[in-house]
């Protein structure tokens, strides 16, 4: 297949198709990959980490994520989903005294410093997962990522380069890597076509419809099918064309692609922090005039 990329022509195979699930974290479906969780030092999306933590291989927290956990083992004194980090792992600068000290007493924890400063705890922690997360070299472990995209924009931007920089990194990853937000699931689509299963919005309360299609590292082309504004061999580029707020209009989404990009959809409003969920009912409050 020829694509346009970058003023020039160029080639990939059609055949070789990409498919991705990225509801499986949230059904009861048998996963034919196991998963790790890696939380990083910003607000935790609660209602989707409570979901999908009892399924988690291992759960690993980059430096001062280990303090958002903390907050939430404190509310799950008898419940099932209190379960205690395999690692923390960064430079510790942003671990919270008391919170080390909790994970230390309680026995079940590695705390890892490694103070290189050439790297963020978000790629050490990563690294870690990839030398203790599997038997073998060769297994398959997915990471979904907590936290990223919320607070700082810098360290917003950080967080999407890494995730692109980790896809191609062999000492970072060994399965795909998903970054769970306050209100969106986000990866890093393959160049060429692209298969995303189980999408249709309310199905099993996982999606909304909300989608977008982010060429972040340059001008690209791409065709998509199951959108409500499909688009075919179209360029796409920040600060020219750009495929947000579109919407998903199928079980079944293709993305054809002519280099990487950042996909992302919105989760539905169960798997949203309570911040987010309180600012829905505002907005549908005041859509049918209610006031509080």
């Amino acid at each position: 297949m020829v694509r346009w990329h970058n003023g020039t022509i160029e080639y990939f195979d059609e055949h070789q198709v990409m498919n991705w699930h990225p509801a499986k974290f949230f059904t009861d479906r048998e996963l034919k990959t196991p998963y790790a969780l890696l939380l990083l030092n910003q607000s935790l999306n609660e209602p989707a980490y409570k979901r999908i933590v009892c399924r988690a291989s291992m759960i690993t927290c980059g430096d001062g994520g280990a303090n958002q956990l903390y907050d939430i083992i404190q509310q799950l004194q008898d419940d099932p989903l209190r379960r205690f980090p395999d690692a923390i792992v960064g430079d510790l600068d942003s671990l919270k005294d008391h919170v080390r000290d909790f994970f230390q007493d309680a026995g079940r924890t590695q705390i890892v410093r490694v103070p290189d400063q050439d790297s963020t705890d978000f790629t050490k922690a990563l690294r870690w997962l990839k030398q203790h997360g599997t038997r073998n070299s060769d297994d398959r472990v997915d990471v979904v990522v907590f936290g990223g995209l919320g607070g700082r924009v810098d360290q917003g931007f950080s967080i999407v380069h890494h995730l692109f920089k980790a896809v191609s990194d062999e000492e970072l990853l060994t399965g795909d890597i998903y970054l769970l937000s306050e209100q969106s699931l986000s990866f890093v689509l393959e160049k060429g076509r692209n298969v995303i299963h189980g999408l249709a919005p309310g199905a099993n309360h996982i999606f909304q419809e909300s989608v977008g299609i982010i060429p972040i590292r340059g001008p690209a082309v791409i065709s998509t099918k199951g959108l409500e504004w499909d688009v075919e061999d179209w360029k796409t580029e920040l600060g020219g064309q750009l495929s947000t707020s579109n919407h998903i209009k199928a079980d079944v989404v293709e993305i054809e692609a002519s280099d990487r990009m950042l996909f992302t959809i919105e989760l539905a409003n169960v798997l949203c922090t309570k911040s987010h969920q309180n600012e829905e009912n505002e907005k549908a409050q005041a859509w049918i005039g209610i006031s509080t």
